[in-house]
């Protein structure tokens, strides 16, 4: 198209980092809490302040925010469209933009073993802050979840989705993630949230869960977007069938995932899906398809009963399965 010049797709470049940079450093955080930012009072290193200072006039451009005096700053017009979607940008740019940079070098590149360590703490807050407002209400509305009595959540974060459930819907909580930085800052939200007895949280590997973790309480177990993770296919069945071990008496899985587009690339897709593509594939890491997921459900000793799309992220569904008797 003659509107995506390389002026135009560079500088989008640049201005989604900035939005991350933004997000790293508290802006939006800042303008929500107090609807202005005082560059002048904020407590940046000197370093740091003329940084912030340009990223803010980058945001500028695209109406995140104003500057209404010297350096003053509040929202913009778009300030919260941006602010919604922010933890996408963080998760992409500050949390994996390592992998994105050793990728592009190929005489370095060694894709699927894992070369450059992501900054998990950054993507567990990232995703955290998208989750909390559009993955764990949905996750929380299924019956199977607002039913259950305790709840293991795999790949749990910062636990902002077992708060969740706990807060409407009453059950008690176990977080499991393989990152110990994520675990505490999981511990840290438990604490803040008064929670400490009724959730839970533990370090360990999905794909070998019963070595280190048996609960008999938990009836229900839900895993959001680190599904892929379990991949390739022979591991996969084997994880899926470490969660039965793990949770004997757990009858409800709630698998969600973003799944690999099978249409056409374009630029005016949904975020992440061109982000989420190309920075699996940066790692060597596997993304299945709807159908591949239909498929190894069972093998791993899970029925899928019905599947429910979910508007954001974009390619992502709601994979709703009972035990399977095996």
């Amino acid at each position: 198209m003659d509107e995506w010049t390389p002026a135009i797709i560079f500088n989008s470049g640049v201005l989604a980092h900035a939005i991350a940079a933004a997000d790293q450093f508290g802006v939006f955080e800042e303008l929500d809490r107090a609807d202005s930012l005082n560059m002048r009072l904020q407590d940046y290193a000197e370093q740091d302040r003329s940084f912030v200072r340009h990223t803010l006039e980058l945001l500028a451009i695209v109406e995140v925010v104003i500057e209404v005096d010297t350096d003053v700053w509040t929202k913009g017009a778009m300030f919260d469209q941006y602010a919604a979607m922010k933890g996408f940008f963080s998760w992409l740019f500050a949390g994996s933009g390592a992998a994105l940079v050793y990728a592009a070098h190929p005489a370095k590149s060694s894709r699927g073993t894992d070369p450059v360590r992501r900054e998990s703490g950054i993507i567990a807050r990232s995703t955290g802050d998208f989750g909390k407002a559009m993955l764990d209400p949905v996750v929380a509305s299924f019956p199977e979840v607002a039913g259950a009595n305790k709840v293991a959540d795999l790949g749990c974060g910062d636990a902002s989705r077992l708060i969740h459930i706990r807060r409407e819907c009453g059950a008690a909580g176990l977080g499991v993630d393989l990152s110990s930085e994520a675990v505490e800052r999981a511990r840290a939200n438990i604490l803040s949230t008064g929670y400490r007895q009724e959730i839970e949280v533990t370090v360990a590997d999905v794909r070998v869960l019963s070595r280190t973790t048996l609960d008999p309480d938990v009836d229900t177990v839900t895993c959001c977007l680190m599904g892929h993770d379990l991949w390739p296919r022979p591991t996969c069945v084997s994880s899926l069938r470490e969660i039965r071990a793990a949770f004997p008496n757990a009858d409800r899985l709630v698998l969600l995932e973003t799944v690999r587009a099978e249409t056409a690339k374009r630029v005016t897709d949904g975020i992440p899906s061109l982000g989420y593509e190309y920075l699996h594939e940066a790692m060597g890491q596997y993304i299945p398809g709807l159908d591949e997921w239909l498929e190894v459900l069972p093998d791993g000793g899970w029925r899928v009963d019905r599947v429910v799309p979910v508007s954001v992220p974009s390619s992502t569904y709601a994979f709703i399965c009972m035990r399977l008797e095996i």
